[in-house]
């Protein structure tokens, strides 16, 4: 026991930067550089205590030995950032997130109908409805060639016109998020020409600007698609666009997009809550960490640090078919208004 002691006591009086220099380089520059990214970018950086913060990195990646073992520590630092949107990935999957308490108007979520949506059963789907009008059901999208994704939508668009289109039903609820590019890309005929959002930090500095131009997608004045713009619509349509709670992420940026449109009326519930914008960067040891960076904002400049509203609420019945769907048919009333 003498022996055993002083070695024990020595062991506790290590400070904490020993232990964490005992990671292996790769982890020790994952961590370095996901805090160098977070303390510049993240939505909240300015409500964090980072002495305390740092020292509790240190001490919670202990003696990781692999990017698995840091999943405890990736998941403190979005806990301190509060944020539920963000995510640390690796080979495309998820491995660490914060989800803390629902917010009050996330509370009404159905936890089986979110991982049905979040699953991608709801594909895309078009139609024409009563009253020329066309009807597109736009669901989450995932990551690829943006132009390639967005096309199918694109023709939709194209082929409703032909059939005699007026005015459209943009179904957004089941849109679990993804890809936003390829959803406004093939919408971008109905949208027009133009400033249609962007977003913006806490300090209130503009983050972001998204455009249409000659029907492609403008990030920050980066074109994301190219797409031939084969069948414009001269004069802005009649649009009305339905959400459900389980409409978040960058299905909340399509439906910011519409926010401040003229003739255009949002039906069904107030969307999810997800509306942040998130930045998305390459770590060491193949970690990819998505975090939150700034709120989406409409072209008229409303922020939406919550959720998006409608303007007639109509409870969310998933699967009903078009012609017996309360939610579609009171769209159906107003554009024959």
């Amino acid at each position: 026991m003498r022996k055993f002691f002083p070695l024990i006591l020595l062991i506790f009086l290590l400070p904490i930067g020993s232990v964490n220099a005992q990671l292996p380089d790769s982890l020790k520059a994952c961590l370095d550089s996901a805090l160098n990214h977070i303390k510049t970018v993240a939505l909240h950086r300015n409500t964090v205590n980072w002495t305390d913060v740092e020292a509790q990195v240190a001490w919670r990646a202990g003696l990781a030995q692999s990017v698995m073992d840091l999943r405890p520590v990736f998941t403190y630092l979005l806990e301190q950032l509060d944020d539920s949107h963000g995510r640390f990935f690796v080979n495309n999957r998820p491995i660490a997130w914060y989800h803390g308490s629902p917010k009050p108007y996330q509370a009404h979520i159905d936890p089986k109908v979110w991982a049905v949506i979040q699953s991608g059963k709801y594909p895309f789907q078009y139609a024409m409805l009563p009253g020329q009008t066309g009807y597109l059901r736009i669901p989450g999208m995932p990551m690829g060639d943006v132009s390639q994704l967005a096309a199918p939508i694109r023709a939709a668009v194209c082929s409703l016109q032909t059939l005699g289109a007026k005015q459209w039903v943009i179904d957004l609820r089941y849109n679990g998020g993804g890809n936003m590019f390829p959803m406004l890309a093939g919408i971008s005929p109905i949208l027009g020409d133009g400033d249609i959002g962007g977003a913006i930090d806490n300090l209130d500095n503009r983050f972001a600007s998204w455009a249409i131009k000659d029907g492609n997608v403008f990030y920050n004045d980066q074109q994301n698609t190219n797409l031939g713009n084969d069948c414009p619509i001269a004069a802005a349509p009649k649009v009305a666009v339905l959400t459900s709670r389980y409409t978040v992420s960058s299905g909340e940026v399509v439906a910011v997009a519409f926010k401040g449109r003229p003739d255009t009326r949002f039906f069904g519930e107030h969307t999810g809550g997800f509306t942040t914008v998130t930045s998305w960067v390459q770590l060491p040891a193949g970690v990819t960490m998505s975090i939150s960076t700034s709120y989406y904002t409409d072209r008229t400049g409303v922020v939406y640090k919550e959720f998006v509203p409608v303007d007639e609420e109509v409870e969310f019945v998933p699967d009903d078919a078009p012609d017996k769907d309360a939610t579609i048919r009171k769209a159906l009333d107003w554009l024959r208004g």
